[in-house]
């Protein structure tokens, strides 16, 4: 997928992402050095990190359920894996925050494999064990299948993390909806083998 960025430079790539997303300019170049490091599609990570944060394309984002916060909504029980808070990434610059974006996904790479695909950046953030079942399949079952079958827990504890799920991301039941409204809303193609050029 990535290849077709051999035929535009990193500025023109980041040009594009701000004409879209205005609000991402001051990091736009950033969103692509850490796209192409990783292998990924830079477009594809403007669009993600846009549906994240509400574009807003802050790093101060915080959702007001979870307290899910910045340019991928770091979860606080997600954040100390990077030594880090979610209070400190609120107080970041979004440049700043984007070194966290790609340790994460360098991480979510080492543990799931290569992102290579919208589908597989999109899950790697919003929930890595999707990865591992095609985007129809219910979320309930996603988690259930991790918590009893792979952490041993009980049923009626799976139940309450497939309820606390979908209070906070309702009205989202499967990875394909998560998709669906993430490219509804994009202002940018899905992959650069998309791009014409034009929104640069």
């Amino acid at each position: 997928m990535v290849t077709a960025t051999a035929h535009y430079s990193e500025s023109v790539l980041a040009k594009a992402i701000s004409r879209a997303y205005p609000r991402a300019s001051g990091f736009a170049s950033k969103i692509v050095s850490v796209a192409h490091e990783l292998g990924m599609d830079p477009f594809t990570l403007a669009n993600l990190i846009g549906f994240e944060s509400a574009y807003s394309f802050s790093a101060s984002r915080q959702h007001p359920k979870s307290r899910a916060t910045g340019l991928i909504q770091f979860m606080p029980d997600t954040a100390p894996d990077f030594n880090t808070t979610v209070e400190a990434l609120a107080m970041m610059s979004e440049t700043e925050q984007m070194n966290y974006v790609r340790a994460y996904l360098k991480q979510r790479t080492r543990s799931y494999g290569k992102l290579d695909t919208p589908y597989r950046v999109a899950m790697s953030v919003f929930y890595p064990e999707a990865l591992k079942y095609e985007s129809s399949v219910p979320f309930e079952k996603i988690i259930t299948d991790y918590w009893v079958g792979r952490r041993g827990r009980s049923a009626e504890y799976a139940a309450a993390k497939v309820a606390k799920f979908h209070k906070q991301n309702d009205p989202i039941k499967t990875p394909a909806d998560y998709m669906d409204f993430m490219f509804s809303r994009a202002k940018l193609p899905a992959s650069l083998r998309e791009y014409d050029g034009g929104v640069a």
